[in-house]
């Protein structure tokens, strides 16, 4: 494998995981997916998905970028979270199965 210097641009290649929610059945995690954004100097964070066991990669949950702090709904069927995407911070709903907040 051919090594490639570091360079100031890599960093916008990093991906960090924040806040890890185990469901409560305990086979699923949610988490925040979190990737630097060159434009505008940020962060993009969204909700992932993943089976605790490792037997299928991590999904996408939402995409707007302004996801974070997911919970699990008592019978683990959805996830409230907040996000601005409206530019106020404000709770979100979603099934665990996809689909709209």
């Amino acid at each position: 494998m051919e090594k490639l210097p570091v360079v100031p641009e890599s960093l916008f290649d990093i991906v960090n995981v924040e806040d890890p929610q185990v469901s409560p059945d305990g086979c699923t995690v949610a988490f925040v997916h979190m990737q630097p954004e060159e434009e505008g100097n940020t962060y993009r964070r969204s909700i992932w998905l993943a089976p605790v066991d490792g037997s299928r990669p991590p999904q996408p949950l939402t995409r707007s970028g302004k996801d974070n702090s997911p919970r699990w709904s008592p019978d683990g069927s959805q996830l409230v979270f907040v996000s601005s995407r409206e530019g106020t911070p404000q709770l979100y709903v979603i099934s665990v199965t996809g689909g709209e907040p």
